[in-house]
């Protein structure tokens, strides 16, 4: 075994690997051979692949900002969500790793933390704090995957160019009436249709914490 081997030499060489070529290139033998130590090496320090990924997600996410400073519940959500987006997009492949499980890791714990100290003070009891930082953190991770999967995508340039005009092609027999209600309002060209991922977070972001906005009222 190399002198000096230890796991978090092992995760940050998987790190390197993932942001180089993917998580699906991340595997035992290739983690090694970054390392220059045989497989077997590795397992004196992680006993599975799976709970290396693990890991790797929370090495990558890192800890959370320093608290915001002033504003009130709301921004401070908006700042965590905006903070927790630009960390994974920092390591895409994090969004596509698989969820084993509730936040349990030394960072994740620790984001879940702040995210609840931001909403200590909005009447809602403890379960619905919770179940809000759940909600908040999914909806960031859905979107940087969905990001990542549409990048990855060598088509999708192309379709979401030619968007517009394949749906008028699609709903020109009738059968899809809401559909074409949008496509002749002209939601789907130019100006009109903002298909940027930011946006698509952006507004996401923004129902959910009107959403937790109205629970808080009325509370």
């Amino acid at each position: 075994m190399k002198k000096g081997l230890s796991l978090e030499l092992v995760v940050e060489a998987a790190v390197e690997v993932a942001d180089a070529e993917g998580l699906e290139s991340v595997s035992m033998s290739r983690v090694a051979k970054q390392l220059d130590v045989s497989a077997m090496a590795l397992y004196r320090h992680v006993a599975t692949k799976d709970e290396l990924v693990a890991l790797m997600v929370d090495t990558a996410l890192g800890p959370p900002p320093p608290p915001a400073t002033g504003g009130g519940w709301r921004e401070g959500l908006v700042y965590l969500a905006e903070a927790m987006r630009a960390r994974l997009l920092e390591h895409p492949w994090t969004a596509l790793a698989p969820v084993t499980g509730p936040p349990s890791s030394p960072n994740q714990l620790t984001w879940l933390d702040r995210v609840l100290h931001a909403m200590r003070d909005t009447g809602l009891d403890e379960a619905e704090q919770l179940f809000c930082a759940l909600l908040l953190s999914t909806q960031v991770q859905s979107g940087v995957a969905l990001a990542v999967t549409v990048n990855r995508n060598p088509s999708a340039a192309a379709l979401a160019a030619g968007y517009s005009d394949f749906l008028d092609r699609a709903t020109a027999d009738g059968r899809l009436p809401e559909v074409r209600r949008l496509v002749r309002a002209g939601i789907f060209q130019g100006a009109e249709m903002d298909m940027s991922m930011e946006t698509e977070f952006r507004f996401g972001l923004e129902r959910i914490l009107d959403g937790i906005e109205a629970l808080v009222r009325v509370r």
